[in-house]
């Protein structure tokens, strides 16, 4: 005798899918947008200058300390590079405020009528 298995109806499978329509946020982009401006601060070239010599004086004595003040010029350098692209990242990433995305919006329309009208 051979038995059918019956199959149950889950829960999962008898409710229709979820539709997701979720609100695009602000916070994220904002706190990535934040987080980035204060590397950007903390890297800028007029703070490097007092945090450097106190990270050798609190590195004193390692071969990490040695490197770096070896490679001093190198290292302000790329501090530099670092806080200019976190600068960057972080206008880019900062949220817009909804009258400017209107505006640009309205604009890009009235270019597209434009266009088409000619």
């Amino acid at each position: 005798m051979a038995l059918q298995r019956q199959e149950r109806p889950t829960l999962k499978s008898s409710l229709p899918l979820p539709v997701h329509n979720k609100p695009t946020h602000r916070w994220p982009k904002l706190r990535r947008g934040g987080i980035l401006f204060g590397i950007a601060c903390i890297t800028s070239p007029c703070c490097t200058p007092l945090y450097v010599p106190l990270a050798l004086v609190l590195l004193a004595g390692t071969p990490v300390a040695l490197w770096l003040s070896a490679h001093i010029g190198w290292l302000y350098a790329g501090l530099t590079l670092v806080s200019v692209i976190s600068l960057v990242l972080a206008f880019r990433w900062w949220p817009r405020s909804r009258h400017k995305q209107r505006a640009k919006a309205a604009s890009k329309s009235e270019i597209q009528s434009m266009k088409g009208g000619q």
